[in-house]
């Protein structure tokens, strides 16, 4: 019994130490990602993918092609570009080997909360 509550202990500082452990390499990706994209360049990288996803007739709804984007779009913009931004990471840092969901969303959130821009995801 005495090796099974050892064991069980083990288990459980493992996991704790895991847990602990994945939080910590989140933090650092975000941080790696804030680093190597300020915050002009989100804005304007967002500007840019806006341009992508707004009807051609949003002349006749709106005033510009952001005003038409915040009225109707979902999001779309920001999620590709938060979406290059953790592939940059990937590539450029993680040898590209994907991420799993969790940390892709954990780090997706995180992201999207850093900058104003990236409001609407």
């Amino acid at each position: 019994m005495a090796t099974y509550i050892k064991s069980g202990l083990f288990l459980s500082v493992r996991f704790i130490y895991s847990k602990a452990y994945c939080y910590l390499m989140i933090d650092d990706i975000v941080n790696q990602i804030v680093e190597d994209f300020p915050d002009d360049k989100v804005c304007e990288l967002f500007d840019d993918e806006v341009l992508n996803w707004v009807d051609s007739d949003w002349e006749e709804e709106s005033e510009s092609e952001y005003d038409w984007y915040s009225d109707y779009g979902r999001g779309e913009a920001e999620n590709a570009v938060i979406d290059s931004m953790i592939s940059h990471w990937t590539s450029k840092y993680n040898e590209c080997k994907k991420l799993d969901t969790d940390d892709f969303v954990k780090i997706y959130d995180r992201i999207r909360e850093k900058y104003d821009c990236l409001y609407n995801s």
